[in-house]
Protein backbone atom coordinates (compact mmCIF):
# COMPACT_ATOMS: atom_id res chain seq x y z
CA UNK A 1 0.00 0.00 0.00
CA UNK A 2 1.60 3.59 -1.00
CA UNK A 3 2.53 5.86 1.65
CA UNK A 4 2.51 9.16 1.05
CA UNK A 5 4.63 12.03 2.46
CA UNK A 6 4.06 14.49 4.97
CA UNK A 7 4.20 17.40 2.51
CA UNK A 8 1.48 15.44 0.22
CA UNK A 9 -0.77 15.00 3.20
CA UNK A 10 -0.09 18.57 4.27
CA UNK A 11 -1.18 19.57 0.40
CA UNK A 12 -4.47 17.55 0.88
CA UNK A 13 -5.52 19.09 4.01
CA UNK A 14 -5.19 22.61 2.37
CA UNK A 15 -6.83 22.07 -0.16
CA UNK A 16 -9.69 20.58 1.80
CA UNK A 17 -9.45 23.73 4.16
CA UNK A 18 -9.85 25.84 0.59
CA UNK A 19 -12.62 23.92 -0.63
CA UNK A 20 -14.66 24.44 3.07
CA UNK A 21 -13.45 27.83 3.14
CA UNK A 22 -15.26 28.62 -0.62
CA UNK A 23 -18.34 26.67 0.23
CA UNK A 24 -19.07 28.77 3.52
CA UNK A 25 -18.26 31.64 1.21
CA UNK A 26 -21.02 31.35 -1.34
CA UNK A 27 -24.21 32.87 -0.83
CA UNK A 28 -26.91 30.72 1.68
CA UNK A 29 -28.89 29.09 -1.41
CA UNK A 30 -25.99 27.50 -3.41
CA UNK A 31 -24.65 25.67 -0.55
CA UNK A 32 -26.46 21.99 -0.40
CA UNK A 33 -26.26 21.46 2.88
CA UNK A 34 -28.47 24.43 3.47
CA UNK A 35 -31.10 22.89 1.48
CA UNK A 36 -30.83 19.51 2.44
CA UNK A 37 -31.59 21.09 6.13
CA UNK A 38 -34.28 23.24 5.25
CA UNK A 39 -35.91 20.68 3.65
CA UNK A 40 -35.80 18.53 6.38
CA UNK A 41 -36.94 21.19 8.81
CA UNK A 42 -39.77 21.80 6.05
CA UNK A 43 -40.68 18.36 5.96
CA UNK A 44 -40.62 18.38 10.14
CA UNK A 45 -42.64 21.28 10.21
CA UNK A 46 -45.66 20.03 8.15
CA UNK A 47 -45.42 16.81 9.50
CA UNK A 48 -45.89 18.39 13.42
CA UNK A 49 -48.48 21.10 11.73
CA UNK A 50 -50.35 17.79 9.98
CA UNK A 51 -50.13 16.23 13.46
CA UNK A 52 -51.24 19.44 15.50
CA UNK A 53 -54.65 19.88 13.30
CA UNK A 54 -55.38 16.07 13.46
CA UNK A 55 -55.07 16.45 17.50
CA UNK A 56 -57.46 19.58 17.35
CA UNK A 57 -60.01 17.53 15.36
CA UNK A 58 -59.56 14.84 17.08
CA UNK A 59 -59.87 16.76 20.41
CA UNK A 60 -62.79 18.87 18.89
CA UNK A 61 -64.82 15.22 18.25
CA UNK A 62 -64.27 14.45 21.87
CA UNK A 63 -65.81 17.75 22.75
CA UNK A 64 -68.51 17.36 21.05
CA UNK A 65 -69.36 13.91 21.53
CA UNK A 66 -68.75 14.62 25.20
CA UNK A 67 -71.52 17.92 24.92
CA UNK A 68 -74.01 15.61 23.45
CA UNK A 69 -73.71 12.60 26.23
CA UNK A 70 -73.72 15.27 28.78
CA UNK A 71 -76.80 16.96 27.16
CA UNK A 72 -78.63 13.84 27.03
CA UNK A 73 -78.04 12.87 30.76
CA UNK A 74 -79.26 15.70 31.67
CA UNK A 75 -82.54 15.38 29.94
CA UNK A 76 -82.44 12.03 31.56
CA UNK A 77 -82.33 13.12 35.22
CA UNK A 78 -84.89 15.61 34.75
CA UNK A 79 -87.15 13.21 33.02
CA UNK A 80 -86.45 10.80 36.01
CA UNK A 81 -87.06 13.37 38.79
CA UNK A 82 -90.05 14.52 36.55
CA UNK A 83 -91.17 10.53 36.80
CA UNK A 84 -90.76 10.19 40.44
CA UNK A 85 -92.62 13.82 41.43
CA UNK A 86 -95.83 12.12 39.35
CA UNK A 87 -95.41 8.51 41.16
CA UNK A 88 -94.87 10.18 44.47
CA UNK A 89 -97.78 12.24 44.11
CA UNK A 90 -100.14 8.94 42.23
CA UNK A 91 -99.15 7.13 45.78
CA UNK A 92 -100.35 10.15 47.73
CA UNK A 93 -103.72 10.10 46.13
CA UNK A 94 -103.72 6.48 46.78
CA UNK A 95 -103.16 6.92 50.63
CA UNK A 96 -105.93 9.34 50.67
CA UNK A 97 -108.33 7.10 49.06
CA UNK A 98 -107.09 4.07 51.47
CA UNK A 99 -107.79 6.23 54.07
CA UNK A 100 -111.42 7.37 53.02
CA UNK A 101 -112.57 3.64 52.26
CA UNK A 102 -110.84 2.34 56.08
CA UNK A 103 -113.24 4.91 57.19
CA UNK A 104 -116.25 4.42 55.45
CA UNK A 105 -115.92 0.16 55.84
CA UNK A 106 -115.81 1.41 59.90
CA UNK A 107 -118.95 3.48 59.27
CA UNK A 108 -120.76 0.64 57.43
CA UNK A 109 -119.64 -1.88 60.65
CA UNK A 110 -120.84 1.03 63.55
CA UNK A 111 -124.29 0.29 64.45
CA UNK A 112 -124.48 3.63 65.70
CA UNK A 113 -123.62 5.62 61.77
CA UNK A 114 -126.18 7.87 60.56
CA UNK A 115 -127.45 8.57 57.38
CA UNK A 116 -125.80 11.74 57.03
CA UNK A 117 -122.46 10.12 58.10
CA UNK A 118 -122.78 8.05 55.57
CA UNK A 119 -123.70 10.33 52.94
CA UNK A 120 -120.53 12.58 53.98
CA UNK A 121 -118.12 9.23 53.50
CA UNK A 122 -119.93 8.74 50.57
CA UNK A 123 -119.22 12.21 48.91
CA UNK A 124 -115.69 12.33 49.92
CA UNK A 125 -114.84 8.53 48.63
CA UNK A 126 -116.37 9.45 45.15
CA UNK A 127 -114.17 13.04 45.81
CA UNK A 128 -110.99 10.79 46.08
CA UNK A 129 -111.67 8.65 43.32
CA UNK A 130 -112.10 11.87 41.11
CA UNK A 131 -109.10 13.10 42.06
CA UNK A 132 -107.51 9.92 41.60
CA UNK A 133 -108.20 9.66 38.41
CA UNK A 134 -107.07 12.86 37.34
CA UNK A 135 -103.89 12.59 38.90
CA UNK A 136 -103.29 9.11 36.94
CA UNK A 137 -104.37 10.60 33.45
CA UNK A 138 -102.09 13.59 34.18
CA UNK A 139 -99.24 11.19 35.01
CA UNK A 140 -100.02 8.86 31.52
CA UNK A 141 -99.98 11.98 29.32
CA UNK A 142 -96.79 13.51 31.28
CA UNK A 143 -95.20 10.70 30.92
CA UNK A 144 -96.07 10.07 27.06
CA UNK A 145 -94.96 13.65 26.55
CA UNK A 146 -91.43 13.35 28.77
CA UNK A 147 -90.70 10.28 26.31
CA UNK A 148 -89.59 13.10 23.79
CA UNK A 149 -87.59 14.58 22.88
CA UNK A 150 -84.52 12.16 23.29
CA UNK A 151 -87.35 8.80 22.58
CA UNK A 152 -88.23 10.67 20.04
CA UNK A 153 -85.30 11.24 18.21
CA UNK A 154 -83.87 7.64 18.97
CA UNK A 155 -87.23 6.35 18.14
CA UNK A 156 -86.93 8.57 14.33
CA UNK A 157 -83.57 7.67 13.47
CA UNK A 158 -84.07 3.98 13.58
CA UNK A 159 -87.25 4.38 11.21
CA UNK A 160 -84.74 6.66 8.77
CA UNK A 161 -82.50 3.98 8.83
CA UNK A 162 -85.30 1.13 8.43
CA UNK A 163 -86.35 3.31 4.88
CA UNK A 164 -83.22 2.58 3.91
CA UNK A 165 -82.98 -0.13 4.01
CA UNK A 166 -86.27 -0.69 1.74
CA UNK A 167 -84.82 1.75 -0.29
CA UNK A 168 -87.04 4.69 0.68
CA UNK A 169 -85.16 7.85 0.20
CA UNK A 170 -87.60 10.26 0.74
CA UNK A 171 -88.80 8.44 3.70
CA UNK A 172 -85.29 8.16 5.09
CA UNK A 173 -85.04 12.10 4.38
CA UNK A 174 -88.07 12.97 6.41
CA UNK A 175 -87.25 10.55 9.14
CA UNK A 176 -83.55 11.75 10.25
CA UNK A 177 -85.09 15.16 9.80
CA UNK A 178 -87.83 14.90 12.25
CA UNK A 179 -84.73 13.08 14.57
CA UNK A 180 -83.24 16.19 14.28
CA UNK A 181 -86.25 18.10 14.95
CA UNK A 182 -86.58 16.40 18.71
CA UNK A 183 -83.14 16.97 19.83
CA UNK A 184 -80.87 19.45 17.94
CA UNK A 185 -77.36 17.25 16.53
CA UNK A 186 -78.89 13.98 17.63
CA UNK A 187 -76.17 11.38 16.54
CA UNK A 188 -75.55 12.01 12.81
CA UNK A 189 -79.47 12.67 11.59
CA UNK A 190 -78.73 16.07 10.39
CA UNK A 191 -76.03 14.95 8.43
CA UNK A 192 -77.83 12.06 6.71
CA UNK A 193 -80.95 14.29 6.31
CA UNK A 194 -78.69 16.74 4.33
CA UNK A 195 -76.63 14.35 2.23
CA UNK A 196 -80.33 12.87 1.22
CA UNK A 197 -81.38 16.22 0.47
CA UNK A 198 -78.22 17.40 -1.26
CA UNK A 199 -78.79 13.74 -3.36
CA UNK A 200 -82.67 13.55 -4.22
CA UNK A 201 -81.84 13.53 -8.21
CA UNK A 202 -79.34 10.44 -7.68
CA UNK A 203 -81.75 8.34 -5.76
CA UNK A 204 -83.15 7.08 -8.34
CA UNK A 205 -80.27 5.58 -10.14
CA UNK A 206 -79.34 2.05 -8.45
CA UNK A 207 -75.73 2.33 -8.83
CA UNK A 208 -76.03 5.94 -6.86
CA UNK A 209 -78.09 4.42 -4.30
CA UNK A 210 -75.35 2.69 -3.48
CA UNK A 211 -72.84 5.32 -3.12
CA UNK A 212 -75.19 7.20 -0.87
CA UNK A 213 -75.83 4.23 0.99
CA UNK A 214 -72.22 3.60 1.47
CA UNK A 215 -71.32 7.14 2.39
CA UNK A 216 -73.79 6.92 5.63
CA UNK A 217 -72.61 3.54 6.73
CA UNK A 218 -69.16 4.68 6.69
CA UNK A 219 -69.19 8.11 8.20
CA UNK A 220 -72.82 7.93 9.79
CA UNK A 221 -74.48 4.48 11.19
CA UNK A 222 -73.18 4.63 14.59
CA UNK A 223 -76.93 4.86 15.26
CA UNK A 224 -78.47 2.32 13.13
CA UNK A 225 -79.05 -0.97 14.62
CA UNK A 226 -76.52 -4.00 13.71
CA UNK A 227 -79.31 -6.11 11.38
CA UNK A 228 -79.89 -2.27 9.45
CA UNK A 229 -76.43 -2.40 9.08
CA UNK A 230 -76.05 -5.72 7.74
CA UNK A 231 -79.43 -4.99 5.22
CA UNK A 232 -77.46 -1.27 4.38
CA UNK A 233 -74.05 -3.35 3.70
CA UNK A 234 -75.54 -6.30 1.49
CA UNK A 235 -77.12 -3.17 -0.78
CA UNK A 236 -73.66 -1.52 -1.28
CA UNK A 237 -72.37 -5.03 -3.30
Amino acid sequence: MAEYSDSTKRHWELQKLIAETTNLTRPLWLQLGTWIALATLGISVTGNIIQYNSAKLEKATVELETARLKFEQTDLDVKLKDKKQLLETVNSELAKQRAVLVRVQAAIASPSVTKNELANLTAELSSSTQALQNVNEGAVKALSISASPLARAREMELKGFQALTERDFEGAEKAFQESENAVNGYHYSYEIARLLRQKRSDTADPSKQKDIIAVILKKYSGGASADQKEKLRAMTQ
